[in-house]
């Protein structure tokens, strides 16, 4: 009476595998959206004309948008930018876009600048700490 015959052991693998087969794809995409990427938000300083720029960008190779993207600046003596460190935000970034945020050196500049971009990418918050070579 309780022997399962080598009939009803393929009945009860097979139906095991259709079940599995039939749940890996939403599992998969469950799977995926969990995995998020992260942006690559970067930074570059460069000279344009008589001005400095210090452009922020999204060189991230899937199409991932960055969001309320602030910048910090961690050494902040001696340049003059109108970018407000507490109250600026750019509101989007997507994929190889940018956004400029102009500079006034001073002669006693430091030589490099330690960057601190904070973004949002859904409920999650990164950051990143980028350090640029000024002159």
């Amino acid at each position: 009476m309780n022997d399962i015959s080598l009939v009803d052991w393929c009945t009860i693998i097979g139906a095991a595998t259709a079940i599995l087969g039939v749940l890996y794809t939403p599992l998969k995409s469950l799977y995926a959206k969990l995995n998020l990427k992260k942006a690559t938000v970067r930074a570059n300083f460069f000279r344009n004309n008589n001005s400095w720029i210090l452009r922020i960008y999204n060189s991230s190779d899937c199409d991932i948008e960055a969001k309320n993207i602030k910048v910090f600046f961690e050494n902040y003596d001696n340049f003059f930018t109108l970018w407000n460190c507490e109250k600026d935000i750019f509101p989007s970034l997507k994929r190889q876009g940018h956004f400029d945020i102009p500079f006034t050196l001073l002669i006693s500049s430091p030589e490099t600048l330690l960057i601190k971009i904070q973004w949002k990418q859904g409920i999650f918050c990164f950051s990143t700490k980028e350090i640029v070579q000024l002159h």
